[in-house]
């Protein structure tokens, strides 16, 4: 009996786990606990504006906690949308529509950040919902697995962090603009609702602080032409 026991203590410790130890993994997207199976929406993005293009970046904090320390677990992130996606998992980042990482390491009790986002470089204006599903589990032990989707959007919460070279741009407030000549500028509600119309020239700023909080496109036409976004 004692050869028989020895034997199992020695394959849980190769295992990377004891006999009286509770293993079991849990994800989490910031604060929150995610239960399995569940789908969870994450809502903002970074904007940086780029000549006529735009850096898009959706970076949700996922965080996979284990109950015991661990060497062995697998990390796997699916696009079900069909954009690439990047997850790092504590080892080298990769970037495609399905990624697995093997042997992740994490310590009992500790949270570690996969850093799973989403970042592609677009025209102005084309923000795309990007959905992905999360998994983990301890190698050899289906039982273990762990999933969820993550459904990710822009709809609100845009942030633009960066707009340069652009003769109308998001500013404190309004939107400012530079130009050699006369433009129109009209902006546009999430839905496609036109809220303002305004001709201008020169240098200047068009407050926004009479639009009710959400997300808009502008569009210029005239001395210059292009298309943007921001957040009120």
């Amino acid at each position: 009996m004692s050869k028989l026991y020895t034997a199992l203590a020695a394959a849980a410790i190769i295992a990377g786990t004891s006999l009286t130890a509770s293993a079991d993994l849990k994800f989490y997207v910031g604060d929150t606990p995610v239960t399995s199976g569940e789908t969870v929406n994450f809502v903002g993005a970074e904007i940086t504006a780029i000549g006529p293009k735009q850096m898009v970046k959706m970076a949700p904090e996922v965080l996979l906690e284990s109950t015991v320390s661990r060497s062995n677990i697998i990390v796997k992130v699916t696009s079900l949308t069909g954009q690439a996606v990047q997850c790092c998992a504590g080892g080298q980042c990769e970037m495609n529509t399905s990624i697995e990482k093997k042997n992740v390491s994490i310590s009992a009790g500790q949270k570690l950040n996969i850093q799973f986002e989403y970042m592609e470089m677009l025209n102005a204006g084309e923000i795309p919902d990007v959905e992905a599903k999360i998994e983990a589990q301890y190698y050899l032990d289906n039982n273990s697995k762990r999933e969820f989707i993550i459904h990710m959007s822009a709809t609100a919460g845009v942030e633009i962090v960066e707009v340069t070279g652009q003769p109308v741009k998001p500013c404190v407030g309004g939107l400012e603009y530079s130009l050699n000549g006369d433009a129109t500028v009209a902006i546009y509600s999430i839905s496609g609702k036109l809220v303002k119309k305004v001709a201008v020239s020169g240098h200047g700023i068009i407050p926004t602080t009479d639009l009710p909080g959400g997300v808009y496109i502008y569009k210029v036409t005239g001395a210059a032409s292009l298309t943007g976004k921001f957040t009120r």
